[in-house]
């Protein structure tokens, strides 16, 4: 990457490489360690960008699909809502907080007014 990116932009970047095939996308949006829980019953830990990928490889690779059906775009954080592809399973809240043009940490909610509340959060 060689300019930060907007948070409008890492908006557009995640929603392209999280709803297409190439999650390769994601480094270039990922600080090198990030903050990382992403469902909600995930302990917070830093992780290197290798993890992070991985996690969202795996579970393209067992054919779980996300689509994003609504995103909310804040000057530090950018909200995701996801649906699986799967039916029956539930929606699942990601909130991105971003520093320097770079994704710093991920928490994953269950509840989009907990996700929504999350990304107001000072770092």
């Amino acid at each position: 990457m060689t300019h930060a990116l907007t948070p409008a932009q890492v908006t557009a970047a995640l929603r392209a490489a999280l709803e297409g095939d190439d999650l390769h996308a994601l480094l270039d949006l990922l600080a090198p360690h990030t903050r990382w829980a992403p469902t909600p019953e995930a302990v917070p830990a830093n992780a290197p960008r290798a993890t992070i990928l991985n996690w969202y490889a795996q579970l393209h690779a067992s054919g779980t699909r996300a689509r994003i059906e609504e995103s909310f775009t804040y000057p530090d954080a950018v909200v995701l809502g996801l649906a699986q592809a799967r039916s029956g399973s539930p929606a699942l809240y990601q909130v991105f907080q971003i520093g320097d043009g770079r994704i710093t940490s991920v928490q994953g909610h269950a509840d989009r007014y907990e996700a929504l509340g999350d990304a107001y959060r000072t770092p």
